[in-house]
């Protein structure tokens, strides 16, 4: 099925499902009316993906080389949602170069209090102190060109940085300009902005009012989607009258767990630390109001599957993951399955690919293979040799070997088959002698794969950021 085909798909359930949901139309409605804030739609269809404003390695890039490429075949939108909600982690694997063979090494910057990207700001002194950590890698390895795009972006980085002081929109900034060089076309928009339109928090109290039911479904979903013992997702509170909601609190520059407390008609939203944040009368309040006050008083992000199952129903046509995402869309479906009463529900594409970074003059991606095939032919013709013989010479060796065999066969003799037995090796290695030039080359071309495979874990990391790579697409 081609990715047309998968988007009128989509669109059809999308359509069943808000033609028989008022309610869930009107929030479809809310959030069309936030995207054409920025984007002209003229009724084309919306392609979407989303990551952390991290430094992307290739194989996002490639995601979004993808959603780009597949925006301009189907006449659609490419948007790329900014998922800067996350618990921000900046580290980057580096490579360098030690006594003749390749390593990395983790370089990070800090985050001890846990801060989400959106409020996650180091000073300048970290910053340098990271790129200083990683110019020392970098300067030990023999690729003239890796250096040459890493000092490069190093310099960029800087200018803007010292411009902006905000690292997480300086590493925004250059992804853009290096899609930008590569004809990459996206549209970005950052969740932490679209958490405060008036569309999401109709969508936030869709999903209060239904807690109960919705939790149930969700814990249910993710049970079923445990690997084993391990708890992937974890579950969320739902005792009694209290329920814990699938959305993070923001507090100060902190991400914490909110809780819905429901007393009659009363409902009350509380911090971890059973802090009371707001009380609604729902009974005495309108619905608008009651957004509206949501909005007002609570600044929430949606929870990991939270966040794939709104930009699948109400912010795209069709959703591309990465091959991380891919595996919590299964709980995703059986969530919006369930909840919204759906026999299917709108697929969506994983899209990923891994370009390793040139450290050595051979193409990496083929050494496995490589040892791997000459392995098996220096195994195969010390046992089968004649395998590999004209059929003169093979029919000649495996004549005297089949008269051997019935000697040993026949013989009861201990000492005597141990002699026989010797004259059977002498034999192997008299038509192993034929390929004695061959073998010496294959052991001499393994023992180069073999050095080579000793800086495995370096040369074949898929995350190394973009601006290691002389040439990425």
């Amino acid at each position: 099925m081609d990715i047309k085909t998968k988007i009128k798909d989509n669109q059809k359930v999308l359509h069943g499902l808000f033609s028989k949901n008022e309610e869930l139309a009107l929030i479809k409605e809310e959030f069309l009316k936030y995207i054409k804030k920025k984007i002209d739609l003229k009724n084309r269809p919306v392609i979407a993906a989303a990551h952390q404003p991290i430094f992307y390695y290739p194989g996002i890039i490639l995601k979004n080389s993808f959603l780009s490429e597949t925006a301009e075949k189907t006449g659609g939108i490419p948007v790329n949602i900014i998922v800067d909600s996350d618990k921000a982690r900046i580290s980057i694997p580096v490579p360098y170069k030690k006594e003749d063979h390749y390593f990395y090494m983790s370089v990070k910057i800090d985050n001890p209090d846990e801060e989400p990207f959106v409020s996650f700001s180091p000073d300048r002194e970290n910053v340098q102190i990271f790129f200083r950590k990683i110019s020392e890698s970098i300067r030990s390895l023999d690729n003239e060109k890796i250096k040459k795009v890493f000092f490069d972006f190093k310099e960029r980085f800087f200018e803007l940085f010292n411009r902006s002081h905000d690292f997480i929109d300086t590493v925004i900034s250059l992804r853009r300009e290096y899609e930008k060089s590569n004809n990459i076309k996206v549209t970005d928009f950052k969740l932490s902005e679209i958490t405060t339109s008036p569309a999401f928090f109709r969508f936030v109290w869709y999903i209060v009012k239904n807690i109960k039911d919705f939790l149930k479904i969700y814990n249910s979903a993710v049970e079923k989607n445990k690997k084993g013992k391990y708890q992937t997702v974890k579950l969320l509170l739902l005792d009694k009258n209290i329920y814990e909601l699938p959305f993070w609190f923001m507090s100060g520059s902190a991400r914490n767990s909110i809780y819905l407390k429901k007393e009659n008609n009363i409902f009350s939203f509380f911090t971890e630390g059973r802090t009371l944040i707001i009380s609604i009368d729902i009974e005495n309040t309108k619905e608008k109001e009651i957004i509206d006050l949501l909005k007002e008083k609570l600044i929430l992000f949606p929870k990991a599957l939270i966040l794939t199952l709104m930009t699948r129903i109400f912010l795209c046509d069709i959703f591309i993951h990465g091959t991380g995402g891919a595996f919590y869309d299964r709980i995703t479906n059986e969530i919006i399955r369930e909840f919204f009463n759906l026999t299917s529900f709108p697929e969506y594409l994983t899209v990923t690919g891994d370009i390793y970074l040139p450290l050595i003059n051979e193409d990496i991606s083929r050494v496995d293979k490589k040892y791997n095939k000459k392995k098996k032919w220096l195994e195969d013709i010390s046992h089968h040799s004649t395998k590999y013989m004209d059929k003169k010479n093979a029919l000649k060796y495996l004549q005297k070997k089949k008269k051997i065999s019935l000697e040993l066969s026949e013989e009861k003799d201990a000492q005597k088959r141990k002699d026989i037995h010797k004259r059977l090796k002498k034999i192997d290695q008299q038509m192993k002698a034929h390929f004695k030039g061959s073998i010496q080359l294959v052991k001499k071309e393994l023992s180069q794969y073999e050095y080579i495979l000793k800086s495995r874990e370096a040369l074949f990391n898929r995350e190394y950021p973009y601006f290691f790579y002389p040439e990425l697409l």
